[in-house]
């Protein structure tokens, strides 16, 4: 009995299914379903550049109309794009500092200046 009832559910199921397609098919023919439109990640070189001039997550949030958490989304990712960023003689001293062991103090002819990473052109 309860094989029954399940199969019939699992039909009916099936049926709705397809009549969604078939609705999202049409819709989409007469150019009426096309999804959530982006919103914060369009604005992403606004709040890099409200954030250059100085301006607070605070400011930025009031001035483009997108919540903090999206402010702080986008410039952690502006961190992690600039992080994977460096040059040919950076990689060789970051190779190097990690072929010695943990603590150990580098020698005082491969001292190497502070990483410092260009400025990204928005």
């Amino acid at each position: 009995m309860v094989n029954l009832l399940g199969s019939i559910a699992e039909f009916e199921r099936e049926l709705m299914l397809e009549r969604q397609r078939e609705g999202i098919a049409k819709a989409k023919a007469e150019g009426k379903y096309q999804g959530r439109q982006p919103t914060a990640r369009r604005k992403a070189h606004e709040v890099m550049r409200l954030r250059s001039e100085g301006k607070s997550a605070n400011d930025i949030v009031r001035a483009l109309g997108i919540s903090r958490a999206s402010v702080f989304r986008i410039l952690a990712e502006d961190e992690i794009d600039r992080d994977n960023y460096r040059t040919d003689e950076q990689f060789a001293a970051l190779e190097e500092a990690q072929r010695r062991p943990f603590g150990a103090i580098a020698p005082s002819s491969a001292t190497t200046p502070p990483v410092s990473y260009p400025k990204r052109k928005i």
